[in-house]
């Protein structure tokens, strides 16, 4: 049950930056406005701490899209690619700054025996697709839940 917890929470977060368009906590490409953001879980990781705790790492892939058609303001394909790759590098960075800010996810409530230790953004890489027309930048969430095993 943590997991879609955790992805609410992420999900409400996003929701909050008010340059992005819709928030979408599955995979998907037929995106409503620009832009687009999408939640899905990418990794998990377990270690033992103690005889009674467990260390958890739920990893998420936030992915990032913006069309380049939506840049109406220049006039040339590639003056509105270079403006796309600058207004996806400040969305990156609103959206890790936005982890930054609230690394323990301040209002999540996990179930019985989870306490929460951090969220770590972490921005990944950008990707062009020309014939999409589309400019993509991930920022992976790691949060890390410490699991007590007796309760």
């Amino acid at each position: 049950m943590s997991m879609q917890v955790l992805n609410d929470q992420i999900k409400t977060k996003l929701e909050a930056i008010t340059n992005i368009a819709n928030v979408y906590d599955f995979a998907w490409v037929d995106f409503d406005g620009f832009p687009a953001a999408t939640i899905t879980p990418s990794g998990f990781e377990n270690d033992y701490q103690t005889n009674v705790e467990n260390l958890r790492k739920y990893i998420f892939t936030v992915r990032l899209f913006h069309k380049i058609d939506v840049i109406s303001q220049k006039p040339t394909e590639r003056e509105r690619v270079e403006e796309a790759f600058r207004v996806m590098r400040g969305l990156v960075d609103t959206v890790v700054d936005g982890f930054d800010k609230d690394e323990t996810l301040t209002s999540i409530v996990l179930p019985a025996g989870k306490r929460m230790v951090s969220v770590i953004p972490v921005p990944t890489n950008f990707s062009y697709f020309p014939e999409e027309k589309i400019i993509v930048g991930e920022v992976l969430i790691n949060v890390n839940i410490l699991f007590d095993t007796t309760i």
